[in-house]
């Protein structure tokens, strides 16, 4: 139990420091929506973080690890795209925003998971 408390409280600080110095918008998400991002993305990523639990800490940590990444590469491709269509590719628009909700959701869990490692059976 004390192990879950851990990682809700490093998941939850290292997302209050992305609010306040804004990472999302730094990184590429737009301006009218970063701040929605981090909120809900951080709140389904702790679910996702404690429904993960069992699983072991590789598949845990490099599979949240992985999704973090290639949800980031997504988003980053949906905003490329869509603005060298100048807004019309509305498709490309929706992979750039909820590209954001799983970067911020996968990243969450990333730390939940980094925070709350099973112990090593004994030998």
């Amino acid at each position: 139990m004390t192990r879950i408390m851990v990682g809700i409280v490093i998941a939850a600080v290292a997302v209050t420091l992305a609010y306040v110095f804004e990472a999302p918008n730094s990184l590429g998400a737009h301006p009218f929506w970063d701040q929605q991002v981090l909120v809900i993305g951080a709140g389904i990523g702790a679910i996702l973080g404690l429904i993960s639990l069992p699983l072991p800490n590789v598949a845990r940590i490099g599979g949240f690890l992985a999704l973090t990444v290639l949800a980031y590469l997504a988003a980053s491709w949906g905003k490329e795209t869509f603005a060298a269509s100048y807004a019309e590719d509305a498709f490309a628009g929706r992979i750039w925003y909820f590209g954001w909700f799983a970067t911020v959701a996968a990243a969450t869990a990333f730390l939940f998971s980094l925070a709350t490692p099973k112990k090593a059976l004994p030998r």
